[in-house]
């Protein structure tokens, strides 16, 4: 996870943009040739290096795409006279070295002190959940060959000593540590008096407040029939609030417009959900009184090996709902747990694109469960975070199919 600042120019696009690293562990690390500890990009585009020169049908995706490009199965050969180079040895090192650094400063680093804030803490910390498994086999492999071993970057002055070992248990830590803040959906401490609470959450001395409702206003939003109009558009409850506030990501705490307007958009979308249900999906509040926490099921899809199974799910809101995205979950004690290329080791968090990268706010919760439905029957390739179950379906459908199947029955 590798954070840029990228200062557009008034002349843009006739003027490529200036872009800086800032994933460098304080100017510690050169990640790469190109990646210089001090933030400086090289790249022919940027004119910052020989080459191909920028032009107006260039843009910020495709210096994106180049970036991404220079971080290659063997960057040791994008250093200027190393490009024939044939010493694997020497490959080997240098890909050990930036292996063991981008596990220490740009997973680890990045999700216990960000250098971007909290502007990208949700995909950060979700991305690390999804491929938790391969940063921590990496570590632990890694530990054995090489822990307590001395490295030395051939292309910066950086030495130090391997601690693999290390970084895993940091790993870990904040891999439990992000599950717990996800699934706990503490009443948040609003910034607003008693006399305003909105009911069923907590006042910052522990009590929950129910004050007396505005006179003609029901007693509590779940009470309330549905304005003409909304319902599955996700419009207000009672014609309240019918357009989100704005919400500042980094702020820590959550205003009383914001779980006020969670708290009824998510009681209107269940309303929405209770009367007009997708094929196959269901889905209600743990408590009606605090709609933050659902159990839902969604059932195999026809025509695909899952067809015939429901699967049980938990979803968690966060308090600022929809600003950020719900976190999904399979819910556990299955005796199989799923088994899916877009499905973790562990059976338990699926990799859903319109959750993980894509969140949209105005995304229902429903359209998360259609979504997940339809990827049980058709992987997307680009998310294949079991990779065991990845190279089975791309090698042996069959046999796939019929794990699959096992698990639809069970």
């Amino acid at each position: 996870m590798f954070h840029f600042d990228i200062r557009v120019p008034p002349e843009y696009p006739y003027k490529p943009p200036q872009v800086n690293l800032r994933t460098t562990d304080g100017g510690r690390v050169r990640f790469n040739p190109n990646l210089y500890a001090t933030g400086r990009v090289c790249l022919s585009i940027l004119g910052t290096w020989e080459g191909p020169a920028w032009s107006s049908a260039e843009s910020l995706s495709s210096v994106l795409l180049s970036i991404q490009s220079l971080m290659c199965a063997k960057p040791y050969h994008n250093e200027p006279g190393f490009e024939n180079v044939r010493d694997a040895a020497a490959v080997t090192r240098y890909n050990e070295y930036i292996s063991y650094e981008t596990l220490r400063v740009a997973v680890v680093g990045m999700i216990d002190a960000p250098t971007c804030g909290d502007a990208f803490s949700d995909v950060m910390e979700r991305h690390l959940l999804l491929w938790f498994d391969m940063f921590h086999h990496a570590c632990v492999e890694a530990a054995g060959r090489l822990e307590h071993s001395t490295y030395n970057d051939k292309f910066s002055s950086a030495r130090g000593t391997y601690k693999f070992g290390e970084v895993a248990e940091k790993l870990l830590a904040a891999r439990e540590r992000i599950l717990t803040r996800l699934t706990s959906v503490q009443r948040p401490r609003p910034l607003f008096s008693a006399a305003s609470q909105v009911p069923g959450v907590a006042t910052a001395d522990g009590t929950s407040g129910s004050p007396a409702p505005p006179s003609g206003s029901p007693a509590h939003p779940s009470s309330a029939p549905l304005a003409a109009g909304n319902g599955a558009d996700g419009g207000a409850v009672n014609g309240a609030m019918a357009t989100p506030p704005v919400v500042d990501p980094h702020a820590t705490e959550v205003t009383a417009d914001a779980v006020a307007y969670a708290t009824e958009r998510l009681i209107d979308e269940h309303r929405a959900l209770s009367v007009n249900p997708p094929a196959g999906v269901s889905a209600s509040p743990r408590d009606p009184a605090f709609p933050f926490v659902w159990d839902a099921t969604v059932s195999g899809p026809e025509r695909s090996p899952w067809e015939g199974g429901l699967f049980a799910l938990e979803v968690y809101c966060a308090a600022d709902h929809p600003a950020r995205p719900p976190f999904v979950r399979f819910a556990a004690g299955s005796e199989m747990p799923m088994f899916h290329p877009n499905v973790t080791p562990d059976g338990m968090i699926p990799a859903l694109a319109c959750v993980n990268a894509r969140w949209n706010p105005a995304t229902k919760l429903s359209a998360v469960l259609v979504a997940l439905q339809q990827l049980l029957g058709t992987p997307d390739a680009t998310y294949a975070v079991n990779t065991e179950a990845a190279k089975l379906f791309a090698n042996d459908r069959k046999a796939y199919e019929r794990r699959a199947r096992r698990i639809a029955q069970g």
